[in-house]
């Protein structure tokens, strides 16, 4: 009983516990799949020497690349981080902390820690080629920003009340809910028109039932990084792969690797120009659907403020994302795969922000009152009021409780 009232008391324990968890099952995961596939295909002639144990040295390896590692597979790095096994292991690890109070930034350094230190210890156990060192450090950036989203409100909820920070991140949340929309219509879109080209190159690789299967799920593994690059394409930061890039503005297509999703990119650039004009049209209609719905009581200053400090938020989670679609997936023009963050980040705050930041004060009330312009019945404000973050709203209901308990005081 002391030690479950010790476990209780102590949530940075369950913190830790919850970080070592998600990381072992992931790398197990991992080790079980590359060893299954390396199972089917060992008695191929392709593979030469290769053994159990180097197999597992690749499991290993890429699972360290997972959290940004960069590893030596043959004569070539591989360093791009396969997004889905990263969404997965950020989703887990959120479940797992879904009902664990994070109190105090102690929780979220001992999180980074522990991160940073299994991820450690792995690599060095398995003596991995390469500047796999960086794996630690993405590692412990991962689990503390995880650890800071669930337990913010806790960490800078108190400080939020009196500023215009919660309706920034509302206005954050809504344009990266847009950025993903927009990543997965032009996904969409090219796989609708080049799919045939994708299909024979498929057709080429295709080694029976299982290779079929593996080399779709050998690819779904980059499937986040295929919607960031789609949304960099269309936004017109572009993608690069190795020496040769594309964007809806202009490319420089040259010799692509024989890998499937590259022919994704289109070859024929003199029928694109329409698609320009899709982002900034998109989010200033965005814009308008949301500022129509706001509260009628929002200043045209504070949704001014609001708009833009959100804005720039989204603009560098945007970067952050272009920094994990970009890396190494092999040797030669497989060297240099991905999107360049920085001009992601000036391309969508131009086509997105401010499209969206015109949209918010343009179709504010004191603007429609001046240019004497009357919204829809279905878009009158105040309808629909946003979400405020829980913890402003469980603030007043609990300082609501406290007032009436006081007067009901002899």
């Amino acid at each position: 009983m002391a030690e479950i009232q010790i476990f209780r008391q102590r949530p940075g324990l369950r913190v830790g516990i919850a970080v070592v968890q998600t990381l072992f099952f992931t790398l197990l995961a991992v080790l079980l799949v590359s060893l299954f596939a390396y199972s089917l295909t060992a008695s191929s002639p392709l593979l030469g020497k290769i053994k159990w144990d180097d197999a597992a040295r690749f499991a290993v390896s890429f699972w360290m690349t997972l959290f940004g590692g960069t590893v030596r597979v043959g004569t070539g790095c591989l360093s791009l981080m396969p997004g889905t096994l990263t969404f997965l292991f950020v989703f887990f690890l959120a479940a797992k902390l879904r009902k664990t109070e994070i109190r105090s930034w102690a929780d979220v350094v001992f999180a980074a820690a522990v991160s940073a230190f299994c991820v450690g210890v792995a690599g060095a156990a398995s003596r991995i080629g390469g500047p796999w060192w960086t794996a630690p450090i993405g590692a412990a950036l991962i689990g503390a920003g995880v650890v800071f989203c669930c337990g913010w409100k806790n960490l800078i909820g108190p400080y939020l009340r009196f500023s215009s920070l919660p309706r920034a991140l509302l206005t954050c949340r809504r344009l990266l809910r847009g950025f993903w929309i927009l990543c997965l219509f032009t996904l969409l879109l090219a796989l609708f028109t080049h799919f045939g080209a994708v299909y024979a190159l498929h057709g080429l690789y295709r080694q029976g039932i299982f290779g079929s299967v593996g080399l779709i799920l050998l690819q779904l593994l980059y499937l986040p990084d295929l919607l960031i690059s789609a949304g960099a394409w269309i936004l017109g930061a572009g993608i690069a792969v190795g020496g040769a890039s594309s964007s809806v503005f202009a490319q420089n297509i040259g010799l692509l690797p024989g890998i499937p999703v590259f022919a994704l990119i289109p070859a024929d650039h003199s029928n694109l120009w329409s698609l320009v004009f899709i982002p900034p049209v998109f989010f200033f209609l965005l814009g308008l659907f949301f500022s129509f719905r706001r509260p009628s009581a929002v200043s045209l200053r504070a949704e001014a403020e609001s708009a833009a400090l959100g804005g720039v938020l989204c603009a560098l989670c945007v970067g952050v994302l272009g920094c994990v679609a970009r890396g190494a997936i092999g040797p030669g023009r497989m060297g240099n795969v991905g999107v360049n963050s920085a001009l992601c980040v000036g391309v969508f705050f131009v086509f997105a922000v401010l499209p969206f930041l015109l949209a918010s004060v343009a179709a504010h009330p004191v603007c429609l009152k001046t240019l004497g312009t009357r919204c829809p019945k279905w878009l009158r404000p105040g309808k629909i009021k946003p979400k405020l973050p829980s913890v402003l709203r469980r603030r007043r209901k609990t300082d609501a409780e406290k007032t009436a308990e006081e007067e009901s005081e002899p």
